[in-house]
């Protein structure tokens, strides 16, 4: 019986600090208006640009977020992981993610990272936002 007592009170206290820092969100913060998007730039062994066929994001392996390059203004070789329009999805502490890149319908890109987020706006935690891809 105490051995269960010892595995609730750190899950208890998990949980009200996870809805101490959701709480503290609502309280009267004032975010700005930027759109915050995290992005890879992806190259090849020659720092050239690679251009990929297809391209998304896989959040805790259940989610798939496509990201169209067109709704961003970005340069070629630079592709979207996740977006401040993702925010739901992410957790305040970081949430393992997985951008797949795609040529001839053949995975050339699995790239783990860790989002997180803050009261306003997604962060990225872990990983290389500068892909180098030897063999193509």
């Amino acid at each position: 019986m105490k051995t269960w007592i010892f595995f609730l009170i750190p899950l208890i206290f998990l949980v009200s600090c996870k809805e101490e820092e959701e709480d503290n969100c609502a309280e009267s913060i004032v975010c700005s208006d930027v759109f915050i998007s995290i992005s890879v730039n992806i190259k090849d062994s020659d720092g050239e640009a690679v251009v990929l066929d297809e391209f998304y994001t896989f959040i805790d392996s259940r989610t798939k977020i496509e990201l169209d390059r067109s709704d961003f203004q970005i340069e070629k070789g630079i592709y979207p992981v996740a977006t401040d329009a993702n925010e739901d999805l992410i957790d305040f502490e970081g949430t393992n993610v997985v951008f797949v890149g795609k040529m001839d319908g053949e995975n050339v890109i699995e790239h783990p990272m860790i989002i997180g987020k803050d009261c306003c706006h997604i962060k990225l935690i872990q990983g290389e936002e500068e892909i180098i891809i030897d063999e193509l």
